[in-house]
């Protein structure tokens, strides 16, 4: 158990260690122009450039951090499509390889001071349904879902590293193939076909986790209908639980909305009202005005009749 706990405090440190070497070249790539930047130091690398990628593969699974996209399209820019695409494969192999034995050695807490423990129901769920194998592949085939973090969850189960390693990362390349090829484009100047490549995969994730999870359902009901009752259930319970939420949420922006008309109307009101005292004080000026007039040509008025008079 000591040797699991300092294992951890190894791993977090080197991992926290790295992260700080490398942290000034991983923002810089969230910066504009920042994956050009990288391909051009990649390139001038020379053979290195192999090695320097192979790691930041390595990095990209590991850490769990940096998009795995960047680094794709990154391949694909300096090496074309099939060989960007098989350096990108062999570092996801190596990093999956490391990140199984490394779970095995620090085992649970290890996973578990990463990972919401929701992950690691669901894990558990799928294994006990004796679909892992379906879902690995699913899950490492639709390009856009976390497949780093079930990287550390895989390794919690009986499913071996070598069916582990050929199940993902046979399910990565067609992901991997279309970032590689629609980065290539870029770099040849064929915007269209990256564009039509990119859509496609963002259209075949959307497909993929919709033919999955009815997949999965099907599959749920033909074998085990008390479990499907129950999952069911819970949807609908969520299902009814966010219409809830959506209608207290409307209810809260109408009475809303009603409390300001309410106030608008109330200035509104006072607007009025101070609008009327604003006119009667003109009103009772003007009429003293008129009075005060009136009395100061009244004595003009008896001067003249007088003199009149004599």
């Amino acid at each position: 158990m000591l040797f699991k706990f300092a294992g951890l405090l190894v791993f977090f440190g080197l991992m926290a260690l790295i992260m700080y070497l490398i942290w000034p070249t991983i923002s810089s790539i969230f910066e504009e122009g920042g994956a050009e930047r990288l391909v051009e130091d990649v390139r001038n690398a020379g053979p290195l450039g192999v090695l320097m990628l192979l790691g930041l593969q390595f990095l990209q699974i590991v850490v769990a951090f940096i998009p795995g996209e960047v680094v794709q399209v990154a391949a694909g820019m300096m090496y074309g499509p099939w060989l960007g695409a098989l350096v990108i494969i062999v570092g996801c192999v190596g990093s999956s390889a490391f990140i199984y034995w490394l779970v095995h050695k620090l085992g649970a807490p290890f996973v578990q001071a990463m990972v919401p423990e929701r992950f690691l129901n669901r894990i558990n769920d799928f294994e006990t349904s004796g679909k892992l194998n379906v879902v690995v592949f699913i899950l490492f085939l639709i390009p856009g879902l976390p497949k780093d973090t079930f990287t550390y969850l895989v390794p919690l189960t009986r499913m071996r590293m070598g069916t582990f390693l050929i199940l993902s990362n046979i399910a990565r390349i067609p992901g991997v193939l279309l970032s590689t090829y629609a980065a290539n484009g870029i770099i040849e100047g064929d915007i269209f076909t990256s564009v039509i490549l990119f859509l496609t995969a963002a259209v075949l994730a959307c497909l993929g986790l919709f033919a999955g999870r009815k997949y999965m359902d099907y599959k749920m009901e033909k074998e085990d209908p008390e479990a499907w009752q129950e999952v069911k259930a819970k949807r609908e319970a969520k299902k009814a639980s966010r219409q809830a939420k959506r209608a207290k949420n409307k209810a809260k922006r109408a009475k809303r909305k009603a409390t300001k008309q309410a106030r608008a109307y109330e200035e509104y009101k006072q607007a009025q009202a101070r609008i009327k005292q604003y006119e009667a004080a003109r009103a009772r000026a003007y009429t003293q005005e008129q009075t005060s007039n009136n009395a100061k040509e009244r004595p003009q008025g008896s001067a003249q009749s007088q003199s009149h008079k004599r």
